[in-house]
């Protein structure tokens, strides 16, 4: 659909360039018809072949705009299910109500259009010729295209049509923005039952140091006034009182004003240094936008002074447009803000399902590993058990009892006898494995540990034992293999927390014998991993230590080896 777009405004591109001459010759009719002495009103109205370049730049500078519609700013997960998508859509259809440019109905039209979004216009009368040529390029641009001619529409109504238009929403707009007076501006906010985008009038000052360059001072104050009819036009000019040989570059400046055809008036204290200064004390003066040659000129004695005074003259639309951007930058920032939280979030469930991996392959690891101790323990004892009957058959040994009471010395068996029950701590030997061990659960399934193994068993597979004798030697006791994590999380945590809490852990791993484990410290500052390593390099029972890899967590986690495991 984008591409689309961008054809139609190719098209338009080439119409506009195509029909200059036409264009320029019904501007001309609109400008027979205005009031010529009013320059500004001359100058917004013009169209020449300067006018018509920029109008062919704007569609140009639209197609070469990056494509956004549909476009996912930012996306989250909620903890109910629901994901949560941030998406550019257009705005629907937006109402412009305009005076005297006409290149607004190509500027205007160009932005809503490529956004898409259908536009309803309203120009001035006074440019209803030069409007209706360059909305009638719109059309052949659409219909050639394939798109509705109902995507920029132009209104031709007079000033109660237009009023009951903006009351009924005739249109069924679902924005409206009126560019002109304030009457105009005053009469949408209040009668209008859609929301209204306004803009400030321009009304812009220009300060003078005491330690500027007077002479590039005199220029910008002259170029910045060049166009009377824009709304960047130099309304206000304020002097600093301390500006060297002030009287004298004050006569200067006024002269060279004058001498461009400027209107040079005079507020406060600044009448009393210069006679040509024109007197407007007027309080309302500086909150006014002239737009006409008019220019009025002032002192400060600072510039926090001279900024004291624009804001005191500054109009609630000034004041609200301010607070609509500082808010604006502020939804930034708390989006910019959610983006990273996103990031950490997401950052978390990788490593969180890393960790999980590499914890399922080691219990697999471990499993296996018990499997074969117990397959090899069993052939021991039953090795065991055949050299003592062999032995016994060599000694001649016939008597049933004897053969009992032999088999009965091999270390750690002891006596059996037949079990309706179990209780969790009782002492059981499985009779087809031949293994001694302990209950650990006793309910509706029954969990016996054999040498730090838990296992599954049948009752009917059970006999009673005593406990095994064992030889009284001196052990370091191993914490519980299945109560240690393979992994210790730091992230969030400043180094005096976190130290104290890695080395608990390094203990239990030690004591549960693990060959290797991982410390998660992030990524951050590089404080705490630095804090970490440290440390490691100065714990004996460390053989080394290493940066993760893909899959470990990367540069945030530290994998450690033991001695006597790597």
């Amino acid at each position: 659909m984008n591409t689309n777009h961008n054809q139609v405004l190719t098209r338009l591109s080439e119409l506009l360039k195509a029909h200059q001459s036409d264009l320029i010759s019904e501007n001309i009719k609109d400008l027979a018809s205005c009031n010529q002495e009013d320059k500004a009103l001359y100058d917004r109205l013009k169209v020449d072949e300067n006018k018509v370049a920029a109008m062919i730049k704007c569609v140009e500078q639209a197609i070469e705009t990056e494509d956004i519609l549909g476009k996912t700013l930012y996306s989250y997960h909620h903890p109910k299910g629901m994901l949560i998508e941030n998406k550019i859509v257009p705005f629907g259809k937006i109402f412009i109500i305009y005076e005297s440019r006409p290149d607004v109905t190509i500027e205007a039209a160009v932005m809503a259009f490529k956004a898409g979004n259908k536009i309803v216009l309203k120009g001035g009368k006074e440019s209803l010729k030069s409007n209706l040529i360059l909305v009638k390029l719109w059309h052949q641009a659409l219909s050639e295209n394939g798109f509705s001619k109902d995507n920029v529409v132009y209104l031709d109504l007079n000033r109660e049509e237009i009023q009951e238009a903006i009351a009924k929403n005739t249109y069924k707009a679902d924005l409206i923005i009126p560019r002109g007076g304030d009457q105009l501006i005053d009469f949408v906010k209040k009668n209008s039952n859609i929301p209204v985008l306004i803009s400030g009038r321009g009304n812009n000052f220009l300060y003078v140091d005491d330690e500027a360059d007077f002479e590039m001072a005199k220029k910008i104050i002259l170029n910045g006034k060049s166009r009377i009819s824009v709304c960047n036009a130099l309304d206000k000019v304020i002097i600093n009182k301390n500006l060297p040989n002030l009287e004298a570059q004050l006569l200067d400046l006024v002269q060279y004003l004058k001498e461009n055809n400027l209107d040079v008036f005079g507020f406060g204290e600044i009448i009393k240094l210069n006679s040509d200064l024109q007197k407007d004390e007027n309080p309302e003066l500086l909150k006014e936008e002239f737009l006409s040659e008019k220019i009025v000129i002032l002192l400060a004695n600072s510039l926090e002074k001279a900024i004291e005074i624009r804001e005191s003259f500054k109009t609630v639309a000034e004041k609200q447009l301010e607070t609509i951007e500082r808010q604006m930058a502020e939804l930034y920032q708390r989006e910019e803000s959610l983006k990273q939280l996103e990031n950490e979030i997401n950052l978390e469930k990788e490593q969180v399902s890393k960790a999980k991996d590499v914890f399922v392959t080691y219990k697999d690891e471990l499993y296996l590993k018990a499997q074969s101790e117990l397959k090899d323990f069993i052939e021991e004892k039953e090795e065991e058990a055949l050299k003592i009957l062999d032995d016994l058959k060599k000694e001649h040994i016939s008597s049933r009892k004897e053969v009992v009471e032999k088999l009965q010395s091999i270390p750690d068996t002891p006596n059996f006898n037949t079990l309706d029950k179990v209780k969790v701590g009782q002492w059981v030997k499985h009779k087809l494995s031949h293994q001694i061990g302990q209950i650990v659960e006793a309910k509706k399934r029954i969990f016996m540990q054999v040498n730090g193994i838990r296992m599954e068993v049948k009752l009917e597979d059970l006999e009673a034992a005593n406990e095994p004798i064992k030889p009284k030697k001196f052990v370091v006791k191993s914490a519980p293999v299945e109560s240690v994590p393979h992994e210790l999380n730091c992230i969030g945590l400043r180094v005096d927390e976190a130290l104290p809490l890695i080395d608990a852990y390094l203990d239990d791993c030690v004591l549960a014998k693990y060959p290797f484990c991982r410390l998660i410290h992030g990524h951050g500052t590089g404080a705490l991993r630095s804090a970490v390593h440290s440390y490691l390099d100065k714990a004996s029972f460390v053989e080394s230590y290493r940066l993760g890899q893909q899959g470990e967590g990367g540069p945030g986690a530290t994998v450690v080896y033991f001695k006597g495991h790597k």
